[in-house]
């Protein structure tokens, strides 16, 4: 069984903003239950993404979490040693909400997804995580709750209770160690 940890996200002291903690999924980590149960992954399984749950880049040099305003599509990436917000990515238009259903890191750690199911903006979103740009829309989540990168990072692979991949959406991403010609 799966254990969920919520800290407070952030602690404004003096001016700066220092990260109290997220939320982390733990459990035994040389015995994952399923290819979701991944630190580079975040998923809805209580219907939406707690606020301050976090996903790791698969390189461990950052991690990835909503940030406040919560539903607002406000995604953060932060460095993981130092704790700062080193990117903020505006995931849905100025005015717009929506509940996060899930985010995942490519393999390659180059780029971050983003899952809403309906509303503004509603599938899964690829963006680059060194400049927040949108690169493209990869598809309908079709009312799925789990989300991860293959570990070729070609696809992404989807589940609605997070024991089996019920759907398989192409990343458009290259292979891990290769690159676009």
């Amino acid at each position: 069984m799966k254990t969920r940890m919520i800290l407070p996200l952030a602690i404004i002291t003096a001016g700066m903003l220092s990260l109290g903690g997220c939320g982390t999924k733990t459990g035994t980590p040389s015995e994952p239950k399923s290819i979701f149960d991944d630190r580079s992954c975040i998923d809805s399984s209580m219907g939406s993404v707690s606020t301050g749950e976090k996903a790791y880049s698969p390189d461990g040099n950052y991690f990835t979490c909503e940030i406040e305003p919560y539903y607002e599509g406000n995604i953060g990436i932060f460095n993981l040693k130092t704790k700062q917000l080193i990117l903020q990515i505006h995931a849905l238009p100025t005015g717009y909400t929506n509940d996060l259903k899930g985010l995942a890191w490519s393999r390659c750690s180059k780029y971050v997804a983003v899952m809403y199911h309906s509303g503004m903006r509603p599938g899964i979103n690829l963006y680059d995580a060194q400049t927040g740009e949108l690169v493209r829309l990869i598809g309908s989540s079709d009312g799925t709750h789990f989300m991860v990168f293959s570990r070729d990072n070609e696809w992404i692979l989807l589940s609605y209770r997070g024991e089996t991949i019920d759907l398989k959406l192409p990343s458009g991403l290259p292979p891990i160690g290769k690159s676009y010609k």
